[in-house]
């Protein structure tokens, strides 16, 4: 199915985030490195609620889809990872199933960016990150990506959603993709 939006600035700038032409309560945010986010910014009893973290690092993109139902719990998770310009050095592996989990060893470094539910955003930091068992979710990807989001979602509680991996490509292990975090 393949589908084309028209999307315009005056059309679809909302006090709450630019609004997605598909979907009436769905916002899309944009940090200025790159990284965005497809979101729902208030939860609704009794809907589906969709989101889509975007990170970037160079002309690498990875995106994440996480889809809760329609009682909140966490129904869906998908990865898409993209290379754009020189691909004559492989960054991504072909696989798409998800892998066993593994538990991440040290400490991992990147660049955290929080949007809080008014749209303000806290300053970009730098973060580290260890591994630490947590009551959330974790669905581990092809090439070294982890997401850790909540297993269900409740109108009104504020949560965190996580994505990080490895870059492959500089061949540093102790260095993610940026960390973004929604709705914390």
């Amino acid at each position: 199915v393949r589908k084309q939006w028209d999307l315009t600035i005056e059309e679809h700038s909302q006090t709450d985030g630019f609004a997605h032409p598909a979907s009436e309560a769905m916002r899309g945010l944009a940090l200025d490195n790159g990284a965005a986010a497809w979101l729902v910014p208030t939860l609704q009893t009794k809907q589906f609620t969709p989101f889509e973290l975007f990170l970037k690092q160079g002309a690498i993109r990875h995106s994440v889809g996480v889809l809760y139902g329609k009682n909140g719990q966490l129904l869906r998770t998908a990865s898409i990872r993209e290379q754009r310009g020189d691909r004559s050095e492989r960054v991504w592996t072909d696989a798409v199933a998800q892998v066993e989990p593994w538990e991440p060893k040290g400490r991992w470094r990147g660049e955290e960016h929080q949007i809080r539910s008014n749209l303000s955003r806290g300053p970009a930091r730098n973060a580290t990150w260890h591994w630490m068992p947590t009551g959330q979710s974790n669905v581990f990807f092809p090439d070294h990506i982890i997401l850790r989001c909540p297993r269900q979602l409740r109108a009104g509680e504020p949560f965190r959603s996580r994505c990080c991996g490895w870059c492959r490509r500089m061949n540093c292990r102790d260095s993610p993709l940026p960390t973004t975090a929604t709705h914390a």
